[in-house]
């Protein structure tokens, strides 16, 4: 396994600037002067509003990826106002329209006071000085070193002096997995304990495809009735896709992600390829755009139903997943090239406190609560997310994993999540508008059979071009 990020964060942590209050880091990096300035301004005010005498009312935005986030998130809130005396008010915005959402408070100066965002969104918002620095809340309130590293990294920000500062706290990580069902591999001849839960383990390119072959089924005509995988093709937003990329090696940014230097090399390409084969060469994996077995239904549903007999995906789909009568269990995924180094990824949303918001005291006390492990022991119980902490691995987890939501070899594979590190894409500036590039030359290359070489050439020069609007050329 690749030598992972962790000491080089901790060497981070070691110089983390001490800031007061809300702090005054939002916008230093590559920002202009004015919106520094601007930063600091809201920084002071929301320093001096905090504190209010009696009860307060606390607005808190979010999404929700799953219903079975609803009553834990809740009862969580409800708890937190029985204890403080304060009111919470709970927004909920469907994810297509969040980030516009939440701008669109914040220009009218009605945000909520503490919210979710996703790393991977954080430093257009920090440039934009609508965040408060919570990097002293952090060395004073929180164990540090006790937050994996995934977790670690996803929080970190560097500014352009070399200062480092975190402005959001997270309570949850996910990760992929690679979901099976067990009585469909088990009738093609692959038992529940020949499959790969360590890197030595871990099966080879062609013997997948081998698998997946021997697992796809087919009706008298020769039609395809359940597909033997599928979801390899994701967004760069997400998992599986990225991970692969990661561990075959095609890093596709410089060392402080302000270019991306390697969306053209050999390894993606190889990634790409192979991925694109499972459907178009082999015809193992159905095609997301084609009417059909695999389109009526999302990728977790085709597998609940079994019309795909595995699945490549985030380890939040557990939650779903329970509600379905299906026998599961979990693998290593496969090694897609040769030189393959399995780097496993996590990441997940991260709280935040607005720049501006009236009641910073209570905003933080709120969100110490809401990255507790009294407020995330019950979303972790409902598998929708995995603890964030190392210590949580040591004994804890197993408390969570003690119910029908968790296949038999879970507990085998908590080393993905505590060896993780975050995703490329947690460092982004300009984040939705290089998904859009990714997303479109990606889908243009695996469902249009657009040529993959000129594809990557103009997605990289594209990406460039944005990532040079915040850090210039």
């Amino acid at each position: 396994m690749k030598k992972k990020l962790l000491a080089a964060v901790l060497c981070l942590s070691m110089v983390m600037t001490l800031l007061g209050g809300c702090g005054s880091g939002g916008g230093e990096d590559a920002a202009e002067s004015e919106e520094t300035e601007a930063a600091s301004d809201t920084d002071s005010d929301a320093a001096e509003t905090s504190g209010d005498e009696g009860p307060v009312e606390l607005g808190l935005m979010l999404w929700e990826a799953s219903e079975a986030e609803t009553e834990p998130i809740d009862n969580g809130i409800a708890n937190y106002e029985a204890a403080s005396g304060n009111t919470v008010v709970k927004s909920t915005v469907p994810w297509s329209e969040y980030h516009g959402r939440l701008r669109t408070l914040m220009a009218a100066g009605e945000a909520p006071d503490v919210f979710w965002l996703n790393p991977e969104y954080q430093i257009d918002f920090i440039l934009d000085g609508q965040l408060c620095d919570l990097t002293e809340l952090v060395q004073t309130e929180y164990n540090w070193d006790d937050f994996i590293p995934a977790s670690q990294q996803k929080m970190m920000y560097t500014d352009q002096n070399g200062e480092s500062h975190i402005y959001g706290i997270d309570v949850c990580d996910v990760g992929t997995m690679f979901f099976y069902n067990v009585d469909m591999f088990e009738a093609a001849g692959y038992s529940q304990d020949s499959m790969p839960l360590t890197e030595e383990e871990m099966w080879t390119w062609e013997e997948f495809v081998e698998i997946m072959q021997n697992v796809t089924q087919y009706d008298e005509n020769g039609e395809v009735t359940v597909y033997g995988t599928t979801n390899f093709e994701e967004a760069m937003s997400l998992y599986s896709t990225l991970e692969m990329l990661t561990s075959a090696g095609a890093n596709w940014f410089n060392d402080d992600f302000t270019e991306a230097v390697g969306m053209t090399s050999e390894p993606t390409i190889e990634v790409l390829s192979k991925i694109k084969s499972l459907r178009t060469e082999y015809g193992v994996a159905p095609d997301p755009n084609v009417i059909g077995v695999s389109t009526n239904l999302s990728a977790i549903q085709q597998f609940a139903n079994e019309q795909v007999a595995s699945i490549y995906i985030g380890s939040y789909s557990l939650c779903e997943l329970a509600t379905y009568d299906v026998n599961y269990d979990v693998c290593l995924p496969p090694m897609i090239t040769d030189d393959y180094d399995y780097s496993p990824i996590c990441s997940a949303n991260l709280y935040y406190v607005w720049a501006n918001t009236e009641h910073y005291d209570e905003a933080t006390e709120f969100l110490k609560y809401l990255t507790s492990d009294d407020f995330g022991v019950p979303l972790y119980e409902a598998g929708l997310w995995m603890p964030n902490k190392l210590s949580a691995y040591d004994e804890a987890v197993y408390e969570y994993m003690d119910g029908d939501i968790y296949p038999e070899h879970w507990d085998d594979l908590l080393w993905r999540f505590t060896e993780a590190d975050c995703r490329w894409f947690d460092h982004m500036v300009n984040t939705e508008q290089v998904y859009d590039v990714t997303q479109y030359y990606l889908e243009d290359y695996f469902y249009n059979d657009a040529d993959l070489e000129e594809s990557l050439s103009s997605m990289q020069e594209e990406v460039n071009s944005l990532l040079s609007e915040v850090y210039g050329s």
